[in-house]
């Protein structure tokens, strides 16, 4: 698995060309979802309307599965941002789609806050 900043370059090089994006950092606080796919965790879902910046975190023990899941929801998030909806509404909207085997689904209760987004990093294992 990629360091962290390599990870969302080589993710979001996947979405097509012109897409909209979030800001992909933050030293604010973040919420965030788990998503999980067959029972595992493969990723988390943030979000912060602060700084409009929102994202995907593979969880680095999923291995390609993470980052397979990750090229689906970073097409969402485009998606949600296109749509003019802020990271907290994409956050919410996200979290009701029912996913598939690729992308997997979020974790129903699983919002949490993370106090930087460099905590969630930490808590996806980052390398």
């Amino acid at each position: 698995m990629f360091e962290v900043p390599r990870r969302t370059e080589l993710l979001q090089d996947k979405l097509p060309p012109h897409s909209l994006l979030y800001e992909t950092q933050t030293e604010l606080p973040v919420e965030f979802v788990e998503v999980a796919s067959s029972g595992l965790t493969v990723g988390y879902l943030w979000g912060t309307d602060y700084d409009d910046a929102a994202g995907y975190e593979p969880y680095t023990p999923a291995g390609q599965a993470a980052l397979d899941a990750g090229e689906e929801w970073l097409a969402r998030l485009s998606e949600a941002k296109e749509r003019g909806l802020s990271p907290s509404e994409a956050l919410r909207e996200l979290s009701s789609l029912p996913g598939n085997a690729r992308s997997g689904a979020v974790l129903p209760g699983s919002l949490r806050r993370a106090p930087s987004l460099e905590k969630l990093q930490d808590i996806s294992g980052r390398e």
